[in-house]
């Protein structure tokens, strides 16, 4: 979580294939020097920036400060940043064969899948009974989905922070989304006429719905988007979020990134480039 009023405390989790990084971010413009001008005539603020009309000499002004006040993981090790933390300062590898699905004629054999979790690792939050209307529905989560709810609720707990949160929203990275309900609709529907595709399957298939999920969980109704970048996704959700703390546009945002690709389509395409590169 980043916060303004507090440096950063914990070390940050590593982003990784089918893991979540959760950070929950905070703005504080209590410091006026954070917009305060210099002793100059006819100047004019611009986010963040002066423009002086006499000189025209241009200057940054001092940042609010922002700073991560809470950290929740999903991942190869399990759910928890202690157990993330504790495993990586023993040195422990999160790589490990695969036994979800069958791979005995993919070049590559190993990933850093998560092992099996589910909504009741989730973290209860306060307040969260006071709610009357919860429209999360654990039931159809994606993967990717489902890890970012776990790791956001422990990033929300762990901030202190309560279900409802006023002026709070989520900025979240996800190079692949549903991609894991995607894959098992095209299945349905190439080799079963489709008689079992869901009518959800392009709702939930898609990023966009991994910040609408993380949203409703936690009960708020600020900013809720996705930036899909590929393997720096996670990296560009904490910059935009930090960018909008920075201007004033949010108090406290949700941000990192999830993703759920260690998948039978998925892998063998990835081996696939391997294979190519190596025959090259």
């Amino acid at each position: 979580m980043l916060d303004s009023t507090a440096g950063i405390t914990e070390p940050p989790a590593a982003a990784g294939t089918s893991s979540l990084n959760s950070y929950t971010t905070r703005n504080d413009s209590s410091d006026p020097t954070n917009r305060s001008a210099p002793n100059h005539t006819n100047t004019l603020p611009t986010d963040g920036i002066i423009r002086t009309a006499q000189t025209g000499f241009r200057f940054l002004l001092r940042s609010p400060r922002i700073a991560i006040t809470g950290i929740g993981v999903v991942s190869t090790f399990g759910v928890g940043r202690e157990v993330f933390w504790n495993a990586i300062r023993r040195g422990e590898s999160g790589t490990r064969a695969i036994t979800e699905f069958d791979v005995s004629t993919y070049p590559c054999k190993v990933a850093a899948a998560v092992p099996p979790v589910d909504i009741s690792m989730a973290m209860p939050l306060s307040g969260e009974h006071d709610a009357r209307d919860s429209r999360a529905d654990p039931k159809r989560y994606s993967r990717a989905a489902l890890f970012g709810v776990i790791a956001a609720r422990e990033a929300w707990n762990d901030a202190g922070l309560a279900f409802g949160e006023a002026n709070a929203g989520v900025i979240i990275g996800s190079g692949g989304g549903g991609i894991d309900v995607g894959e098992a609709q095209y299945r349905d529907f190439f080799t079963n006429n489709g008689q079992h595709v869901s009518p959800y399957a392009i709702a939930l298939g898609i990023c966009g719905m991994v910040s609408s999920e993380i949203s409703i969980a936690l009960g708020l109704r600020g900013i809720s988007h996705v930036l899909s970048t590929g393997c720096t996704s996670s990296t560009d959700a904490l910059g935009y979020a930090s960018m909008l703390l920075k201007q004033g546009d949010c108090e406290v945002l949700l941000s990192g990134g999830t993703d759920g690709c260690v998948l039978p389509g998925r892998s063998f395409g990835f081996s696939r480039r391997t294979t190519s590169r190596m025959a090259t």
